[in-house]
C-alpha cells in the first residue's frame, strides 16, 4: 500500500511526500524480513531518483542495482526489466549511449515477456540512443515499431514520444514533409494526453465534491451521535459509580475471605510446629531419658559393687556400650534433624557414581546382616553418573537399608534395584520382613508422630530416620514412596533426578 501510495505522488511531481512512503515501505520490509517488497521499494527509489532533477544520479544507480541483485536471486522478471529500463535511462542522461544501449538491449526481451504494454517505450528508448550515436537509420526503424505499436495499443503517451523522435530524424535528414507529418502525430497525441488529464482533474474534483458532501454528512451525524452520547455518558457514569461500588464490595468480601484462609493456614502450621516441639520434648524428655538412665546405673554398678563377678561386669561394659552408641545415634539424628528444620544444611550437588554409594553403603550394613544371616542382594550394574550430595543421598540408602535388616527376621532377605530414564533414577529397596501395618504407613515420614518399633532382634531406633531420609531426597527434588504388606515386607522407592536445574 505504501510503495502505491508513493508511486502515485511521483506520478503527481511530489518527490519529497513520495520519498517519505517509499522510505518507510523500504523499513517496513526489512523489519518483516519481506524481499519481494523491499525488492520493489528499492526500484520505486530508483524510478524517483532517475524523474527528481535534484537527486544525484548515484542515488539512482544505487538503488537500481540493489534492487537487479534481489530480483536476479528470485527470478522476479518484471523487477529485472523496470530496473534494466531505469539504468539505460540513466546512463543515456549521463551521455554513455553504449552503455544504455546495453541495458535497453537487456530489458527489450523481457517488456516483450512479462509487461507487453511496455515494448513501444524500451523500443522509443533505444531509438532515441541511436539517434544520439548517429545511427539514424536503426533510430527510424526502431520508431517506426514503437509508433505502431502504440497506435495499436492506444497509448498516446508513447505515440507522442514516437512521432517526436521520427520527426528529430527527418528534421535532421532534411526531410521537411515527413517531419511535419509525425509533428502533427505528436500534436494530436499531446492534445489527446492532455484531456485524459483533464477527464482525470476533472474526475478527482468531482471525487473532491462527493467527498465534501459525505464529509458535511458526517458532521451532521457526528453531531447527532454526539447529542445522544452525551445523553448515554450520564447514564454511563451512575452505572459506572454502582459497578463500582459493587466491584469494591466483592473485592471487600474476597480480602475477608483470602485473610481468613490465611489465618486459617497459619494456625495449621502453628499446629503443626507445635506437634513438632512437642515431639522433640518428647525425644528429649524421655527417648534420651531411657538410654541416660541405663548408663547411669551401669557405671554406678561397675562403680560400687566391687563383688561382681568378670562375666557380669562384661556384661555391664556390653551393656553401657550399646546405650552409649544407641544415645549418640539419636543425639546425632535429632541434630541432623534441627539442621534440616532451621535451613542450616543445603545439598552440595557434584557428580558421583550412585552404584559406587550403593555399594559403599552395603558394606557398612553387611556386618549387621551377617549377624543376622540376612542376605542382601544388589546385581552391581555398571557407572550410574548423577549429579547429587553423595553424603545426603548416602544417608537416605543407608537408613533404608538398615531399617530393612533390622525388620527382617533371620534367614530373610533385603534387595536393592535401579532403574533409570533419560530423565530420572529409581532406587528400589525391599525385604521380605515383618512388613508395616496399613494404619501406621501415613506416620512414617512425619515428625510430629511419635512412630518407632523394635526390629525382630530387639534393635532400638530414634524414630527420626525416614524423616530424615524424605528430608534429603527432597532437597534433591525428588521423592520417596513406600508400599507394605504385613508379614510379608516392605518396599521403599528413591525417585531422584539424574541432573540438578537451578
Amino acid at each position: 500500500m505504501m510503495i502505491l501510495v508513493g508511486d502515485i505522488l511521483r506520478g503527481n511531481n511530489l518527490y519529497d511526500q513520495s520519498f517519505q512512503y517509499l522510505i518507510k515501505s523500504k523499513t517496513l520490509a526489512r523489519a518483516i524480513n519481506d524481499s519481494a517488497i523491499l525488492a520493489k521499494s528499492y526500484n520505486r527509489l530508483a524510478a524517483l531518483y532517475f524523474e527528481d532533477t535534484r537527486a544525484p544520479f548515484d542515488s539512482c544507480e544505487k538503488y537500481a542495482f540493489l534492487s537487479l541483485s534481489m530480483a536476479r536471486s528470485t527470478g522476479n522478471e518484471q523487477l529485472l526489466y523496470n530496473n534494466m529500463n531505469i539504468l539505460g535511462a540513466l546512463e543515456s542522461k549521463r551521455g554513455n549511449y553504449t552503455r544504455a544501449l546495453a541495458y535497453f538491449r537487456q530489458a527489450y526481451p523481457l517488456a516483450v515477456k512479462v509487461f507487453p504494454q511496455d515494448e513501444p517505450l524500451v523500443l522509443i528508448n533505444m531509438a532515441r540512443t541511436y539517434n544520439w550515436l548517429n545511427m539514424a537509420a536503426i533510430s527510424e526503424k526502431m520508431s517506426i515499431k514503437a509508433l505502431t505499436l502504440s497506435q495499436e495499443m492506444n497509448i498516446p503517451q508513447y505515440i507522442k514520444l514516437s512521432a517526436l523522435n521520427l520527426n528529430d530524424i527527418y528534421l535532421k535528414r532534411g526531410d521537411y514533409k515527413s517531419a511535419y507529418k509525425y509533428m502533427t502525430i505528436y500534436y494530436q497525441s499531446k492534445e489527446t494526453v492532455f484531456s485524459q488529464k483533464v477527464e482525470v482533474q476533472l474526475h478527482d474534483f468531482n471525487n473532491q465534491l462527493a467527498i465534501e458532501k459525505q464529509h458535511t454528512e458526517n458532521q451532521r451525524l457526528l453531531y447527532a451521535q454526539q447529542l445522544a452520547q452525551g445523553r448515554l455518558q450520564i447514564f454511563m457514569v451512575v452505572g459506572a459509580f454502582l459497578i463500582l461500588l459493587l466491584v469494591l464490595l466483592i473485592f471487600f468480601l474476597v480480602f475477608q475471605h483470602r485473610q481468613r484462609q490465611k489465618t486459617h493456614r497459619i494456625a495449621d502450621q502453628l499446629d503443626q510446629s507445635n506437634k513438632v516441639l512437642k515431639r522433640f520434648i518428647s525425644i528429649l524428655g524421655h527417648d534420651l531419658r531411657s538410654p541416660f538412665n541405663a548408663i547411669l546405673g551401669f557405671t554406678d554398678l561397675l562403680k560400687n559393687d566391687p563383688d561382681l563377678t568378670h562375666d557380669e561386669r562384661e556384661l555391664a561394659i556390653d551393656k553401657l556400650y550399646s546405650s552409649s552408641r544407641t544415645t549418640f545415634k539419636l543425639l546425632e539424628s535429632i541434630l541432623e534433624w534441627s539442621l534440616l528444620e532451621s535451613g542450616s544444611i543445603k545439598p552440595v550437588f557434584k557428580s558421583c557414581d550412585l552404584a559406587e554409594l550403593i555399594r559403599e553403603t552395603i558394606l557398612v550394613q553387611e556386618p549387621a546382616a551377617t549377624m543376622k544371616k540376612i542376605g542382601i542382594r544388589y546385581p552391581g550394574p555398571g557407572p550410574i553418573p548423577i549429579q547429587a550430595d553423595h553424603d545426603m543421598v548416602r544417608a537416605a540408602i543407608r537408613n533404608i537399608l538398615s531399617n530393612a535388616v533390622k525388620f527382617t527376621n533371620p534367614g530373610g532377605w533385603g534387595k536393592i534395584e535401579v532403574t533409570s530414564n533419560d530423565l530420572d533414577v529409581q532406587i528400589e529397596i525391599s525385604d521380605n520382613g515383618i512388613g508395616i501395618p496399613p494404619d501406621q504407613l501415613a506416620r512414617l515420614f512425619r515428625p510430629d508422630e511419635n512412630y518407632k518399633s523394635k526390629g525382630t532382634a530387639g534393635e532400638e531406633g530414634s524414630g527420626l530416620g525416614l524423616t530424615l531420609c524424605r528430608e534429603y531426597i527432597g532437597l534433591h527434588k525428588g521423592s520417596l514412596t513406600v508400599t507394605s504388606k504385613t508379614d510379608s515386607g516392605s518396599v521403599f522407592t528413591i525417585s531422584l533426578p539424574l541432573k540438578q536445574v537451578g
